[in-house]
């Protein structure tokens, strides 16, 4: 899970793959077929987070457009049927992009087991849009970050946890993430997917490439778009920078773009402390003749946790997330001269 060398007995195992940087993995997480860690994913479902399920399941809206999802703690998964959660929990730090898809339909096949099997399975109903929201990561530098000056180019790619500080939050906006065009000539249907990389521009192939059979590709240069094909989401652009209390005396604070999607629009507001999972991507403007390249770092976000000072300065309990945390002005004193609290604040954080 990190870089020490004390996990292969002092030096490099053989089949022992660099994912990045200064972190190795001791399991070669590409060998498995997606259908063995599907599996896995499921008998995980299975043992920690039924109870999530069948909530989900009992739910009134079944819509495509309403959005589900469950928080999964990658301490939790890794500590699960030893070395079956190690290399599930590797699987997910070391290739997020190809795992939390797999975890989706994971959560899909789950819910028609359970539903099957429930007592109340006539008053239940599949949910087809659920996600996997990662949280709680290893402890270690690679993916733990300090703040947002301490993400590099090269974590691109890669899953990471930051904290920061909402200073911006951007309008809720209807993202295409795909459509289909149907060939004028041949009438085959090419899907179009937005590339997040080119802010989420979607761009028409030069010709038609099916064959339709006779091995030469069609070559027709016109499409029209297919109406009902488009794949909406909903989205919002959030700009975080590095909370004051973390810097250094005569520091500037940076700021980083969060990318929000779905049920995780509108979970934070201006002032909130939060931190977030989420991985790192780069993307730029359409590139013209002429023009300089605008290229930027930003956070594709998975799962996001706000907290506040009043939180961290108090345990939270049953009683005081009803009716509210009440403080003397000793202890908000006290509490605002400490610069970190006594207490993780991961221990009593509103998950979202």
């Amino acid at each position: 899970r990190g870089s020490d060398s004390r996990l292969t007995g002092g030096g490099v195992a053989p089949r022992q793959r660099v994912a990045r940087r200064a972190m190795h993995c001791i399991f070669d997480v590409a060998v498995t077929l997606d259908s063995e860690y599907e599996k896995m994913m499921a008998e995980y479902l299975q043992a920690a987070h039924v109870q999530e399920v069948v909530d989900i399941l009992l739910e009134l809206d079944n819509t495509s457009s309403r959005h589900y999802s469950i928080a999964i703690s990658l301490h939790d998964v890794l500590d699960w049927d030893g070395a079956r959660g190690a290399w599930l929990g590797t699987f997910l730090v070391h290739e997020p992009s190809r795992a939390l898809p797999l975890f989706e339909e994971a959560i899909r096949a789950v819910q028609r087991s359970v539903m099957a099997a429930h007592e109340d399975g006539h008053f239940m109903s599949v949910k087809p849009s659920v996600h996997a929201r990662l949280y709680r990561l290893p402890h270690c530098t690679e993916l733990r970050k300090l703040n947002v000056s301490s993400l590099r180019a090269d974590d691109s790619n890669c899953l990471i946890q930051v904290p920061g500080t909402v200073i911006r939050t951007g309008q809720l906006k209807m993202l295409q993430l795909s459509r289909e065009y149907e060939c004028a000539k041949c009438k085959f249907r090419h899907t179009v997917r937005a590339e997040l990389e080119e802010r989420h521009q979607m761009s028409l192939p030069a010709e038609c490439t099916a064959s339709g059979g006779t091995g030469k590709p069609c070559g027709g240069t016109k499409f029209e778009l297919v109406d009902g094909s488009e794949e909406c989401h909903d989205y919002q652009e959030v700009r975080i920078q590095e909370q004051v209390h973390r810097l250094l005396v005569g520091s500037i604070p940076r700021s980083i773009t969060l990318l929000l999607q779905d049920d995780l629009i509108d979970a934070c507001k201006p002032g909130d402390d939060i931190t977030v999972v989420g991985t790192l991507r780069k993307r730029w403007r359409p590139l013209s003749r002429g023009n300089r390249p605008d290229a930027e770092l930003a956070i594709d976000a998975l799962h996001v946790h706000v907290h506040n000072d009043e939180v961290h300065a108090h345990p939270c309990t049953p009683s005081s997330r009803r009716g509210g945390l009440k403080r003397s002005s000793d202890e908000a004193g006290s509490a605002s001269a400490s610069r970190e609290p006594a207490w993780a604040p991961e221990d009593c954080l509103r998950s979202v």
